[in-house]
């Protein structure tokens, strides 16, 4: 009966003691003020650093979403990672910014002399732009004053950058123009048959709105016309004529631009 007694004691004894063991086993692998993996990944924000820790199942997650295992002995379907890397969890896409695929703009300076034009630009990607417009004016007050021009251009456009919206900023490009025909008299004036322009082009664009843009441009160019002709201050209602001057080419300032810009639509 005594021997029967002693055999229990020294049973429990190694049971305590191997209890004991296990608890200081599991306290020394896990360090004072180590973050739980499980709530670092369900904060989907948080930056951790693992250490090496236990093999367990349950410490793992799937592989495919842009997150890693946390441990080195996982299931298939998940990977492993080494003790000494480092792992960030998962973040969200941060939010999309819109970006909307067309803009109308009109030259407000034609459209205070009585001009009216429209105008379309289509940006491409982050740095890009094609540009097109035409304008349209017929009139002429006592034969002193007139304006009469059809006209078109296309153009192209690099911006250095847009940090404070889409088509913001400083942007450099090359545009080409073609008039039809122009009448542009101001006591004296000036009429030809047509003329064709290109060079380059300088702006600058701020944003009123999410939607509306101010643009400041200047270009410069090769102008030339087959035919100009030369009139000054009419007498009795008619205009005098003064000379007629073949082939004109120039280089010299061509367009002067203050354009309202509406982007329209949204790109998801």
């Amino acid at each position: 009966m005594k021997r029967l007694h002693v055999s229990s004691l020294r049973a429990g004894l190694l049971a305590a003691l191997s209890l004991f063991i296990a608890i200081a086993s599991g306290a020394a692998q896990t360090s004072p003020g180590t973050i739980d993996p499980l709530d670092c990944l369900r904060d989907e924000g948080a930056i951790w650093t693992p250490t090496p820790c236990e093999q367990s199942f349950w410490e793992c997650i799937e592989a495919g979403d842009g997150r890693e295992s946390l441990c080195s002995d996982c299931p298939e379907g998940f990977l492993p990672l080494l003790p000494e890397r480092l792992i960030q969890t998962h973040r969200p896409p941060a939010p999309r910014v819109p970006r909307h695929p067309l803009a109308l703009k009109t030259n407000m300076l034609f459209d205070l002399v009585g001009a009216p034009n429209v105008g379309v630009e289509v940006p491409l990607g982050r740095h890009f732009s094609l540009t097109a417009d035409i304008a349209y004016a017929f009139w002429r007050i006592d034969n002193r004053y007139a304006l009469q021009t059809l006209q078109g251009g296309i153009g192209a456009k690099f911006w250095f950058s847009q940090k404070k919206g889409q088509l913001t900023g400083w942007n450099v490009g090359l545009y080409g123009m073609y008039c039809a025909r122009y009448d542009v008299q101001w006591q004296d004036g000036y009429q030809g048959d047509g003329f064709w322009s290109g060079g380059i082009s300088v702006g600058y664009s701020w944003a009123v709105s999410p939607r509306l843009r101010l643009e400041a441009s200047v270009a410069a160019g090769v102008f030339y016309t087959p035919e100009v002709r030369h009139y000054t201050r009419p007498e009795n209602g008619h205009l005098m004529w003064q000379e007629t001057r073949y082939n004109v080419t120039r280089f010299a300032p061509t367009k002067l631009q203050l354009n309202l810009i509406w982007l329209i639509g949204k790109k998801k």
